[in-house]
């Protein structure tokens, strides 16, 4: 099992926040599309004089839009709690340092995925001298 990097679990956390505003923004326009559908179609109903087969379309078209109003409503409803904790004015500082974190956490990664040491008095062959065993004070 690999084990996710700090960064990354951060990235995906500052992702959820992205997703929920756009999402939120994305579904609260389509809610209200819906609301204008429906209410294009009850005035259809009500005011145009059609015959049983095309009050019966409409009656389709409008059970359909209350259907595809109830999803968007729904969701809706499930990212209004972290949409208000997202855009509270209160909050925007915190998300903001969050992102800056993230910039820093991923900078300290790189460093320590390519660090390498480099000998400040043995030179290379030194080095492979004394790692066999080889090298040392003369006894």
């Amino acid at each position: 099992m690999e084990i996710k990097a700090r960064s990354e679990k951060l990235s995906d956390f500052l992702d959820l926040i992205k997703m929920v505003e756009r999402d939120h923004t994305y579904y609260s326009q389509l809610l209200g599309n819906e609301d204008k559908l429906t209410q294009d179609l009850l005035h259809k109903l009500e005011l145009e004089s059609t015959g049983y087969r095309d009050r019966n379309k409409i009656a389709t078209a409008l059970a359909t839009s209350r259907k595809d109003r109830r999803y968007y409503k729904d969701q809706v409803e499930e990212l209004q709690p972290l949409f208000d904790v997202v855009t509270d004015t209160k909050h925007k500082s915190c998300i903001e340092h969050l992102k800056q974190a993230l910039g820093k956490t991923r900078k300290a990664e790189a460093y320590h995925k390519d660090r390498r040491y480099y000998p400040r008095v043995l030179k290379d062959d030194e080095l492979t001298k004394y790692a066999n065993g080889i090298g040392g004070a003369e006894k």
